[in-house]
């Protein structure tokens, strides 16, 4: 499996005892000749694998919840919510969808944001666009 492969498994995996607690209409402009789409965000939350002790949660962008366009996990730690996960698909990327998570989370999840390396180049670009705390923050190579 390769390094794509593996964020957007962890990005996207279900949560033990998961629940819907927030569905919010957002617009993305993936090509600028349709302009911005409607698009919507799901707000997940539940207990965090392996053993599913802590809890934690899933924002989710896509026209349904199964086949997400892309995809932030968090969990708590230690009382402290922590980014662990961000994905967004190749054909999505530089187009505000990271940034756009970030909000998300920043606005319904927690106005900390404390993001958990280490960091595709894009990743750590990102979480410092949104001025995350940054732990652990290595870069990983792709």
């Amino acid at each position: 499996m390769n390094l794509e492969d593996t964020i957007r498994e962890r990005a996207t995996e279900h949560l033990f005892d998961e629940r819907l607690v927030r569905e919010e209409d957002v617009t993305i402009t993936l090509v600028s000749a349709v302009g911005p789409e409607p698009w919507k965000a799901y707000f997940l939350e539940g207990r965090v694998h392996p053993h599913g002790v802590l809890r934690g949660g899933r924002i989710l962008i896509g026209l349904g919840i199964e086949d997400p366009l892309a995809a932030l996990a968090w969990n708590v730690e230690r009382g402290k919510k922590r980014v662990h996960h961000l994905w967004v698909d190749p054909d999505a990327r530089r187009h505000g969808v990271a940034d756009l998570l970030f909000s998300l989370y920043k606005k319904h999840v927690s106005p900390k944001l404390i993001a958990v390396g280490p960091f595709t180049p894009g990743g750590l670009a990102a979480a410092k666009r949104a001025g995350a705390k940054l732990v652990y923050g290595k870069l990983i190579e792709s």
